[in-house]
């Protein structure tokens, strides 16, 4: 119940590092994060409450004690938890939260300012090993990317993943093994983070969604291993305790919220695409309207053909000529996603005809691509929808 506990507040929680790891990696708000998570954290622990009323109760039941505190002393944990939930920035919500502890405990004398100090520097000693353990393994991440390490994987992850579902899946079972071979959640977020980042992007994965995988995944595993520091630390406090499996197999909350985020993944939803599809138009065309109402170019005076004529015969024109290479990038302006494009003519040349009218390029033309002369080759390209391939 206490491993299972510490795991279900470390998943929600909005300043864990798991959270932090997550969140920062995938691009994503903590707040949703935390919503994503709450929906499938929520009914796991609920089930494990009941299971663990019924099943769980001790053969003699602990003494109540009553147990006073200071409403005072809670602020600094509300403080933060409200900052986190309106969106402030992780590291102004930790070091507001610091600020505003250190002054309630100096105010209410529970320290001094000494032992503030030196309760601050016992936080980073704490965290000193954490720290460089995620600097090494991020750069030997960023060694194995740059290799192209991280490519092969990726492409061999693909094999086998054919829709949403199994991209989801996926990310779990990579995220699951991570975890089971640094017996650390917030390394294997951190290695896993790319890849998994990619395939949401290639399979339309909510990064919502992916964040919270990552981090529900990486916390229910690191909460069973039996080479955890959860469990290890827990076995410490036992007496006559011959196997850390005797402490796993009552560890319930973990394996019934990984049952959960399975679950969750046949019936969540993925990325609309048509939606973010047309929310990249909206934006692209803002931005085009913007660009042209602050740049003020002044009317032509010729048209193409007669700009080329006069250059050709060394004469002055109002001004250079520039023709405008954008391919597939502007594709969605006239409503069609990059597949679409890919594979009509019809369409490139739709396209070339708006950047004609909207820009005044004084030319438009079409080329095979290199990803045209690969298919040429009989290779087998995927295209999605609206990042640009």
């Amino acid at each position: 119940a206490t491993i299972g506990g510490s795991m279900f507040g470390d998943n929600l929680s909005m300043i864990s590092d798991t959270t932090i790891a997550a969140t920062r990696t995938q691009d994503v708000e903590m707040k949703d994060k935390f919503r994503a998570n709450f929906k499938i954290a929520l009914p796991a622990v609920l089930v494990t409450f009941v299971l663990l009323l019924i099943f769980g109760r001790p053969e003699t039941l602990p003494a109540v004690q009553e147990y006073s505190y200071n409403i005072i002393k809670v602020l600094p944990y509300i403080f933060v938890l409200v900052a986190s939930l309106l969106g402030v920035n992780v590291f102004a919500v930790l070091t507001g939260g610091i600020l505003f502890s250190g002054a309630i405990g100096l105010a209410t004398g529970s320290f001094s300012a000494l032992e503030l100090a030196n309760n601050v520097y016992n936080g980073f000693s704490g965290m000193f090993e954490i720290f460089l353990l995620s600097m090494i393994t991020g750069g030997l991440a960023k060694m194995v990317e740059k290799e192209g390490g991280l490519e092969w994987l990726l492409q061999k992850i693909s094999k086998v993943i054919k829709n949403r579902q199994t991209a989801e899946l996926g990310i779990a079972v990579m995220t699951s093994l991570t975890n089971i071979a640094t017996a650390n959640n917030t390394v294997a977020i951190l290695i896993d983070s790319t890849i998994a980042k990619d395939i949401s992007k290639e399979y339309g994965v909510d990064p919502k969604r992916t964040a919270s995988l990552l981090d529900i995944f990486a916390c229910a595993f690191q909460g069973i291993l039996p080479y955890g520091a959860q469990i290890l630390f827990a076995c410490a406090l036992m007496e006559n305790l011959n196997s850390p499996f005797q402490v796993i197999t009552q560890c319930w909350y973990q394996f019934i919220l990984m049952a959960f985020a399975i679950l969750s993944i046949f019936f969540a939803k993925g990325v609309d695409t048509k939606k973010a599809t047309n929310k990249y138009v909206r934006l692209l065309k803002n931005m085009i309207e913007q660009y042209l109402k602050d740049l003020k170019v002044p009317k032509d005076e010729l048209t193409a053909i007669e700009r080329n004529k006069l250059l050709n015969e060394g004469k002055d024109v109002d001004r250079i000529m520039c023709c405008i290479d954008s391919g597939e990038t502007l594709a969605p302006l006239i409503g069609c996603t990059l597949p679409e494009y890919y594979f009509s003519a019809e369409k490139m040349c739709e396209l070339e005809e708006y950047i004609y009218n909207k820009f005044h390029s004084d030319g438009a033309g079409l080329s095979t691509t290199l990803r045209g002369m690969a298919e040429a080759m009989g290779s087998k390209i995927k295209y999605s929808d609206y990042n640009i391939a």
